[in-house]
């Protein structure tokens, strides 16, 4: 059950990071940002850190388009932002209730606790982890607990 939860969560995250990264292009694209693709494989490969990764991935890109014009800067945080507020208010939450049967407000509690206790690193691995101390309080509860239950 662990495997599958874990195996789950790597699905949900690449088929979610997926869809940012395309996203991201389509965005860049019309925009006429230079080096589109390049941008968005890093904005989309930064959108595995839960809520924070994409903007982390987004630096270079501001930075690179501040050399071009002000314009253009404040269009593509506005077009990211927008994007990464649907991305994580819609899209994130579906892919993940349908999947891991993990409520949105839990992922989001659980990553800023990680990453509060551990930095990005924690926030990166909160999920995972807290997939498998779900699977092995589960497993506890159903081989441990369901026996004092019976003798109640």
């Amino acid at each position: 059950d662990m495997d599958k939860s874990i195996g789950d969560y790597i699905i949900v995250t690449m088929k979610d990071s997926m869809i940012v990264g395309i996203c991201s292009y389509i965005i860049f694209f019309f925009l006429k940002l230079e080096y589109s693709s390049l941008f968005a494989l890093i904005i989309g490969i930064g959108n595995v850190i839960p809520f924070i990764g994409p903007f982390i991935g987004l630096i270079p890109v501001i930075m690179y388009a501040m050399t071009k014009s002000f314009r253009l800067t404040i269009m593509i945080i506005v077009c990211i932002t927008i994007l990464q507020t649907i991305e994580a208010n819609i899209i994130k939450p579906w892919l993940t209730r349908a999947s891991l049967k993990i409520h949105p407000i839990t992922t989001l509690l659980v990553v800023l606790i990680g990453g509060a206790l551990f930095g990005i690193g924690g926030a990166f691995i909160a999920i995972p982890v807290y997939i498998i101390l779900k699977s092995v309080w589960i497993f506890c509860e159903n081989k441990y607990f369901s026996k004092l239950k019976q003798l109640k």
